[in-house]
């Protein structure tokens, strides 16, 4: 009999990191909106959102502004981390974290981002970083020309970068 493979988080394992994250995002969003004037409501709970072209491309952004903003908080474990993001920006920080949020944006298909880092143990008044950023059309261009690749790996049984298609078994060896 095969053993049923579960997911760690299924069995609520989660971790410190993703536990402290968690444990500060209403905070750090709920910062974030008394800080801005204007800019729409905020849906705090917009799940998960597919690209309307590309089936197998979502996002889970953290909140919804208006009708052209997606948004992102972290809330870094260690206050260090925090103050990096704080001093150079996503994108000299994080490449990760940069990638995340133009996914997103793309996905969604809102022009606009804003990235939230919190942490209540930095000074009061470098406790909330914002970063508001456009699209990044260049990197959304790639996005879309992955996906179509993959899209059509998978519909023609190709392995990845082989333009002729597979038979069989081995058509998409080692996929998971």
């Amino acid at each position: 009999m095969a053993e049923e493979l579960k997911h760690p988080a299924e069995d609520g394992y989660s971790g410190k990191f993703t536990e402290h994250g968690h444990a500060f995002e209403d905070q750090s969003i709920g910062e974030y909106n008394m800080m801005r004037l204007t800019g729409g409501a905020i849906d705090r709970n917009p799940g998960m959102i597919v690209h309307p072209d590309f089936d197998i491309a979502s996002a889970t952004p953290d909140f919804l502004q208006a009708d052209n903003i997606t948004g992102q908080c972290k809330n870094p474990f260690k206050l260090k981390n925090h103050l990096k993001l704080l001093h150079f920006g996503v994108k000299m920080v994080s490449g990760q974290y940069y990638t995340q949020v133009q996914f997103e944006s793309f996905v969604s298909e809102r022009p606009k981002i804003v990235f939230i880092s919190y942490h209540p143990d930095a000074p009061a008044t470098n406790q909330l970083y914002i970063e508001e950023m456009d699209a990044n059309e260049e990197l959304h261009d790639q996005f879309r020309k992955k996906l179509t690749e993959i899209e059509w790996m998978l519909t023609n049984h190709c392995r990845y970068n082989v333009k002729e298609k597979a038979s069989g078994i081995d058509a998409i060896p080692d996929l998971f």
